[in-house]
């Protein structure tokens, strides 16, 4: 028997949505992303993986204006050149 989210992930892929299909991304690993939590936090000794939502982002200033200074951001979006941005800003 296939775990539940393969199941979902599964009956997501044969939908569609406006003509187009859905794509179903595998998941991300668990190292991936611990280590984009260990590089936030070296951005921004405050964060922490419970910073969830925009109302927490006061709590991390740091974090705050490093996307602001280099990530694009949209309702849609947000870069993964943005994510690369980050491992270099923190091993540089």
């Amino acid at each position: 028997m296939k775990p539940v989210i393969d199941v979902i992930a599964e009956r997501f892929s044969r939908l569609e949505a406006s003509n187009r299909p859905v794509l179903v991304r595998p998941r991300v690993p668990t190292e991936k992303v611990d280590a984009l939590h260990s590089h936030l936090k070296k951005i921004d000794n405050e964060y922490s993986p419970e910073i969830r939502n925009k109302a927490d982002l006061t709590k991390v200033p740091s974090i705050t204006a490093f996307f602001e200074r280099h990530a694009v951001i949209t309702p849609l979006l947000l870069t993964s050149s943005s994510l690369r941005i980050i491992q270099l800003a923190v091993t540089n």
